[in-house]
């Protein structure tokens, strides 16, 4: 061991954490019914190639499949992974990734399984300070959206329960920033999407066809394909449940031609399940606070204390049959025009109520309330 890793397994054992390079021999259990345990802290050997000229998936697979559960996986500072397939995880409980700067560059691909992480039927995962790069030459265009080819994902979940992604920097992926799905009939559960960020992507900033107690905060979405958030289930044994949408940054979406995009799409199969979704305190920046809900059944919606910079025109909102429908706090802002011969107030911005111009189709919309701010001037700077 050289005296970088000494100095490292001093420290991390004064902390309660031991941490072991290459593939060690299995730590010892978490006892039964422990309230807190140490987790053994892995190093990702140095003989797999950190640089990005090689593709490591396999590698790096086989490594993490030697790690035991209830263990964090270290990986080096500032490093570089190719992946042409996802690292997959299937059965796996309480592990920790963490990237510490590294970037993770994914391979061409238009499958799920060449995304960066593949989890499936695990509990207790946690996948922070990664960079995680495509290389879909379309995104952040007009054409970034293609049907053949938008299912590889920086992170896709099946069935998973307790996953925390945090602190990522994910880019140029032919499909979702994170996907969210259910494993046969299991849903996913409790995950948290939290100060990351999502740009260029080909299809949706983040998709949820099958899961429960969803939270995505402050968050930054920019040049997204289609919908920054969309809960499309694929059949009426999917759906949505306490999904939570809150204290996100926004700058535009919707680039595809293909299709009408939005902030918030919760359509999907007929017969399935979605009610108790909340998307409030986001911030838009040059785009619409669009919303389409338009498959019945869908209740306990709320979309408040939401503020756009918007001039684009755009219907904004598009409701059918929602139940217990909260929209309420919503503030549209337009920016002040150029006086004639001179140049518009940069910091001037005239407010004007969200329902005003705004095309609403409510078929059997019960508790709908629309509660717009009063229009009003106020100086604000940009970002």
């Amino acid at each position: 061991m050289n005296a970088f890793l000494r100095l490292v397994a001093c420290v991390a054992s004064l902390l309660g954490t031991s941490l072991v390079s290459g593939a060690p021999a299995l730590a010892q259990p978490c006892p039964t019914g422990a309230a807190t345990c140490s987790q053994t802290a892995y190093l990702v050997p140095t003989d797999i190639d950190s640089t990005g000229a090689t593709d490591v998936s396999g590698s790096l697979t086989s490594f993490i499949a030697s790690v035991p559960d209830r263990s964090t996986i270290e990986f080096p500072t500032g490093a570089t992974y190719r992946l042409d397939r996802a690292l997959k995880l299937t059965r796996r409980s309480d592990l920790s990734f963490h990237g510490n700067g590294s970037t993770l560059n994914v391979n061409d691909g238009c499958d799920p399984r060449d995304s960066a992480f593949f989890i499936e039927l695990s509990n207790a995962i946690a996948i922070d300070d990664f960079a995680i790069v495509g290389r879909w030459a379309r995104g952040g265009t007009r054409d970034a959206l293609s049907t053949d080819c938008q299912n590889q994902e920086a992170i896709v979940m099946y069935g998973v329960t307790n996953v925390d992604i945090a602190n990522l920097r994910v880019s140029r992926v032919s499909g979702d920033g994170v996907y969210i799905g259910a494993s046969g009939q299991t849903w996913s559960s409790t995950v948290s999407i939290h100060d990351t960020s999502v740009t260029a992507v080909g299809r949706n900033g983040v998709a949820i066809t099958a899961a429960s107690d969803v939270r995505m905060e402050r968050n930054d979405f920019d040049a997204i394909a289609l919908h920054v958030l969309d809960i499309e289930p694929d059949s009426a044994a999917g759906g949505a449940t306490d999904v939570v949408f809150a204290d996100n940054t926004i700058g535009s979406y919707g680039l595809t031609r293909l299709f009408v995009s939005y902030l918030l799409a919760a359509n999907g199969a007929d017969g399935s399940t979605v009610h108790d979704v909340t998307v409030r305190d986001n911030e838009l920046f040059g785009s619409p606070l669009s919303v389409s809900i338009q498959t019945p059944g869908r209740r306990d919606i709320r979309i408040t204390g939401n503020v756009s910079e918007d001039t684009s025109g755009r219907p904004v909102l598009l409701f059918t049959e929602v139940e217990g429908l909260d929209y309420s706090g919503n503030i549209r802002i337009s920016r002040s025009p150029a006086p004639s011969g001179g140049s518009p107030d940069p910091g001037v911005d005239v407010i004007r109520p969200a329902a005003i111009g705004v095309l609403v189709i409510a078929i059997g919309v019960l508790g709908l309330g629309m509660a717009a701010a009063l229009a009003h001037a106020r100086r604000r700077s940009h970002r």
